[in-house]
């Protein structure tokens, strides 16, 4: 199979492309980046086919770089400006297509190209990184061993690491005003970052807080109930584990600055959002004490990201949860892993299924028998009543 990587220069397209090009499936490789300097380079230490610059927003030049490949893997965030681009041009030349969206505008995306792209007979697979990914995969897993699913709750905690723009506006968006939730089986929206829980995840993490955040897994899961046997009740929980940096995302969304309604100064409209990402990637903000504080933090920490989902609900008779903890001190194990098995499910043409996926719509046993090959996880059941049951 023939693959193109957008951001295949960045944090995660790199490290996607080093273990795409050690497998023999993968024909092709081409890496591509708005930096083309940094593509070629890349291309050249990971042994890619090419390596050239390419602007996702140059409808024209990509489709004509889809229609030269097999399946086109998107890792340029943010996915709020970039995330319809790439499936376009996937969808207009009609090859597969992999992402690890983790804006809220995944669900959107998904009821525009879903028809179209079955149609065409191509494969988009959105979301699959760690959460949303890896936390939907496990959800389908839980309930799968369920007869009667009631609640999914669904965490992360991570490391900082970067400072990038295109994550300063996804961390920001997470931090709105409001975000969805599942409750009594409808969408609801509710103030992010709050409704504070502490969990124990597995080393090298430990006991972390977490609080809801504007992922897309409510909306996600919601659209896929049935999959998922009718939850009532579908929340994500996440947060870095520097307390000052969700601090600063409180303050952000408490002072109204995460919002898009334009402000006047003077004669001027001034967007508080992207003011604040301006703000916040320029040399005012990064010689800050605050900043300086909050990385030496977060060096002082290390890297690591770690992710716990739990599937409650019914079996043989008695209330169950089914409990899934992932960790690792590799912040991008557990983002790229699901992403790379997805590309290579279908590359073997172990995914028939076409149209427009998330990931818990996958069959959820072959993918974590595959993705097991490239990270651990623990899982457990047990009865939420005084009545042991069987695990089988």
């Amino acid at each position: 199979m023939r693959v193109l990587l957008l951001g295949g220069a960045g944090t995660q397209g790199s490290r996607i492309a080093k273990l795409l090009a050690q497998e023999s499936s993968i024909t092709e490789l081409v890496v591509s980046d708005l930096d083309g300097e940094r593509a070629k380079r890349v291309a050249q230490e990971v042994g890619a086919s090419a390596g050239f610059g390419l602007d996702i927003r140059d409808h024209t030049a990509l489709l004509a770089a889809a229609r030269n490949t097999n399946l086109i893997g998107n890792f340029a965030g943010p996915y709020s400006d970039t995330g319809l681009s790439g499936m376009r041009a996937a969808v207009e030349a009609g090859v597969h297509y992999v992402d690890i969206n983790d804006d809220l505008n995944v669900s959107d995306l998904a009821a525009q190209y879903s028809g179209e792209a079955e149609r065409r007979g191509c494969t988009l697979v959105l979301g699959i990184g760690g959460s949303p990914g890896l936390t939907n995969l496990w959800a389908r897993a839980g309930a799968d061993r369920l007869e009667r699913v009631d609640r999914i709750g669904l965490n992360w905690i991570a490391s900082i690491s970067v400072f990038a723009r295109a994550l300063w506006i996804h961390r920001m968006g997470m931090a709105s005003a409001s975000v969805p939730v599942c409750r009594a089986g409808q969408i609801q929206e509710i103030q992010a970052w709050t409704e504070e829980e502490s969990l124990d995840f597995p080393p090298p993490i430990g006991r972390q807080t977490v609080r809801v955040v504007g992922h897309g897994e409510p909306l996600m899961l919601h659209a896929s109930r049935a999959l998922l046997k009718e939850p009532q009740a579908v929340v994500c929980k996440g947060g870095y584990w520097v307390e000052e940096f969700n601090s600063l995302l409180t303050f952000l969304r408490d002072a109204r600055l995460c919002t898009t309604e334009p402000l006047q100064v003077g004669e001027s409209p001034v967007v508080p959002f992207d003011f604040m990402v301006e703000f916040l990637t320029s040399r005012y903000f990064v010689e800050s004490p605050l900043f300086q504080r909050i990385t030496a933090l977060d060096a002082a920490k290390g890297t690591g990201f770690g992710v716990v989902v739990y599937v409650e609900g019914e079996k043989h008779g008695v209330r169950t949860r089914c409990t899934f903890r992932g960790a690792s001190a590799d912040r991008n194990l557990i983002i790229t892993g699901p992403a790379v098995t997805a590309i290579m499910l279908l590359a073997d043409g172990a995914i028939t299924q076409r149209g427009v996926l998330f990931p818990e719509a996958l069959p959820s046993e072959p993918v974590l028998n595959s993705l097991r090959k490239r990270m651990t996880w623990e899982e457990d059941m047990e009865s939420l009543e005084d009545t042991q049951i069987s695990l089988t």
